[in-house]
Order: structure tokens, then C-alpha cells, then sequence
């Protein structure tokens, strides 16, 4: 009787507990297509993808944030959405008294 009790009480909770999974699921599903649409939007790539480049040193690894560590003569990369070119700097906002490299 006992063993039926909980059997019968069993099935009775089974579909809540389904649910309640499947809302949790639901909801880190969410959480990670959300987490994953920010990484997109964010995404070096797709910053790229909007117009903007990244340079650095040849051979270096670091993006260049600022151009007062740049002579004339030294040699950059620059990467693109699709492609990359070197260039030589002929002058740096340092040498013009601008601000912009």
C-alpha cells in the first residue's frame, strides 16, 4: 500500500518536475544565446567588419593605441575585415603636433 502511495504520488509530480526542467533549460538557453549574441556584437571581427582596422608593429602582436611609440621609418600592419597591408610611418601626430596617429 505504502509502495503504491508513492508510486501513485510519483506519477502524480513527474509532469511538474518535467517542467520545471524544461523551464530551466529554457532559461539558460537564454542566458547563452544572449552571452553570445554580446560576444558577436563585440567580436574583434565583426568590429572590423564596420570599418575599423587594427594595427601593429610588423612581427609585433599588440594593437597600437597611441603613436608616440612610433618613428618615422618604422614599419606597421595593418589588418582589415577581409586582407592586411604594411606600411611605412612617414610621420607620427607626435612629430605634426596633431593629436590623431
Amino acid at each position: 500500500v505504502a509502495i503504491e502511495r508513492a508510486s501513485s504520488r510519483v506519477a502524480a509530480l513527474a509532469p511538474r518536475l518535467s517542467g520545471a526542467v524544461l523551464d530551466a533549460l529554457r532559461a539558460r538557453r537564454q542566458k547563452i544565446e544572449l552571452a553570445g549574441a554580446t560576444l558577436g556584437a563585440t567580436s574583434p571581427f565583426r568590429v572590423l567588419a564596420r570599418g575599423y582596422s587594427i594595427t601593429r608593429r610588423v612581427g609585433g602582436k599588440e594593437p597600437l593605441t597611441n603613436s608616440a611609440p612610433l618613428a618615422a621609418g618604422d614599419r606597421v600592419e595593418t589588418l582589415l575585415a577581409t586582407g592586411s597591408f604594411v606600411s611605412a610611418v612617414e610621420s607620427t601626430g607626435r612629430d605634426t603636433g596633431s593629436s590623431s596617429s
